[in-house]
């Protein structure tokens, strides 16, 4: 998967670099939102030694400012719903089986999908209203 990740959506991968060095990075794949262009933001991470520096931040400002597509993201843990929501994040419902407005994967990230098994769960979005539920079916592999 991680071959393919790579291979597939390479135009896609956002880093903050900090004296040559990757501090921050995540996967920006396309997909459209009832025919809006939109952003899911997959693998957002700090590395490590950097966290809590601002770094993060940094990057998620930059994916913001240089972008008017909705941004996505499904959040690893519940713990991380209050992170997304200081950069504007609001959480909204999603389900696999059901929803008021669909996210469909285009271009590298159609290849990469499956079906998710999870039901509803919580995503966070930004540029998008939150009274609505998400049909949102996709997992990558």
């Amino acid at each position: 998967f991680t071959l393919k990740l790579f291979d597939l959506c390479y135009d896609n991968i956002k880093t903050l670099r900090i004296n040559g060095e990757t501090v921050a990075m995540c996967f920006l794949l396309p997909c459209e939102v009832d025919g809006k262009k939109a952003k899911y933001i997959y693998g957002f991470t700090v590395k490590e030694k950097y966290r809590g520096s601002g770094y993060g931040k940094a990057l998620m400002e930059q994916i913001k400012n240089e972008t008017d597509d909705i941004l996505i993201l499904r959040p690893a843990n519940e713990k991380l719903i209050d992170y997304y929501k200081q950069f504007g994040f609001c959480e909204i419902k999603a389900s696999n089986q059901k929803g008021d407005i669909s996210v469909i994967p285009t271009d590298s990230y159609a290849n990469l999908c499956e079906k998710d098994k999870k039901g509803e769960y919580t995503a966070m979005v930004y540029g998008l209203e939150t009274d609505k539920t998400l049909y949102f079916p996709y997992s990558l592999a």
